[in-house]
């Protein structure tokens, strides 16, 4: 099935490495012109010249999603560029793990401000062109456990990925009417680094939930980023995509 995606522009938060840079990779192959953002600039840079010596179009850009001065630079640099954004994956995003008694503010705070005031401020610098485009697609990486909670002291990433769903529902509602689509995907884990410092145990228990056995790897989430960013999900809105490999309850 041809996508069409050929000649689009999509910005990747948290492009240089794990999820973000497979949907970076993933897009370069389908003929879209990246932009690799990531608060890392060296790994950003990695990913953009994987991406140019195979031929493709990419622009590194260092961008903390948590502060505005940075979105905006990216978005700017973004349009400087490539002179339009198509699509946007709000993929950038930490974890904190502690029990609740012992979260300290900062924690709380830092989980909140990367994993949702990022989507937001990111959502909130390309709308006002895509609006006036009347055309996007934005595809924010939530969590499974911002549907079901978090079990290993991962209250404050929780409830950021929890804010981002309903964020999302609220965003396709808003810019609908300009034929842009939000939609959300709720991953379980994923073998990332970001999966480092999750208990061993946690991890085993995921892998025997799972009837394939085995923990996601970012190739399983491609697939369904390049679907929502095409036009072949043009009535595919508001909605919240778990991809889970059909876990049972732990």
């Amino acid at each position: 099935m041809d996508l069409n995606l050929s000649g689009k522009v999509a910005i990747v938060t948290g492009g240089g490495q794990g999820c973000g840079k497979a949907y970076c990779l993933a897009f370069a192959e389908e003929g879209v012109r990246v932009v690799v953002a990531d608060i890392n600039a060296e790994s950003a840079q990695q990913t953009a010249k994987e991406i140019q010596d195979k031929g493709g179009k990419a622009l590194a850009v260092k961008a903390d999603v948590s502060k505005w001065e940075d979105v905006s630079h990216m978005t700017e640099k973004a349009l400087e560029e490539f002179g339009q954004i198509d699509i946007l994956v709000n993929n950038a995003g930490i974890r904190g793990l502690a029990p609740v008694e012992d979260i300290p503010d900062e924690l709380w705070d830092r989980d909140l401000d990367v994993n949702l005031r990022g989507v937001f401020y990111c959502t909130k610098a390309v709308a006002r062109h895509m609006k006036e485009r009347r055309y996007g697609k934005i595809i924010n990486q939530s969590s499974k456990a911002g549907v079901e909670g978090h079990p290993c002291g991962g209250s404050s990433y929780a409830a950021a990925k929890a804010g981002v769903l309903g964020f999302s529902r609220s965003m396709a509602r808003e810019l609908g009417p300009f034929n842009i689509n939000v939609n959300a995907i709720a991953p379980t884990v994923i073998r990332t680094p970001f999966m480092a410092n999750l208990p061993k145990e946690f991890v085993e228990s995921m892998e025997k939930a799972t009837p394939f056995g085995r923990i996601a790897e970012v190739e399983d989430f491609t697939g369904l980023v390049l679907f929502l960013a095409s036009d072949r999900s043009s009535y595919i809105t508001g909605q919240t995509i778990i991809v889970d490999g059909g876990q049972r309850p732990t």
